[in-house]
């Protein structure tokens, strides 16, 4: 299982659009939660870890339908 790890950033992909990317850098961890900041605007969000059976992933601007997934697996 691939999971967050420490100042290493990751690309979150919309899914309303392809080409519309955010990028997230890891600022700190726990074994429940990830905080975060984005890297354009500085924003910093903690978010509770969810685990898929290949990864981990957060919801970085909430839980809603069509909300993109940051996922450990998308490192940069």
């Amino acid at each position: 299982m691939t999971k967050f790890e420490i100042n290493k950033t990751y690309k979150m992909i919309w899914p309303g659009d392809s080409n519309l990317f955010s990028f997230y850098k890891v600022t700190k961890r726990t074994a429940k939660t990830v905080y975060l900041t984005e890297i354009n605007n500085g924003e910093k969000v903690s978010c509770r870890i969810k685990t898929s059976p290949d990864d981990e992933f957060v919801y970085p601007i909430g839980k809603y339908s069509m909300c993109p997934i940051l996922r450990a697996s998308r490192k940069v």
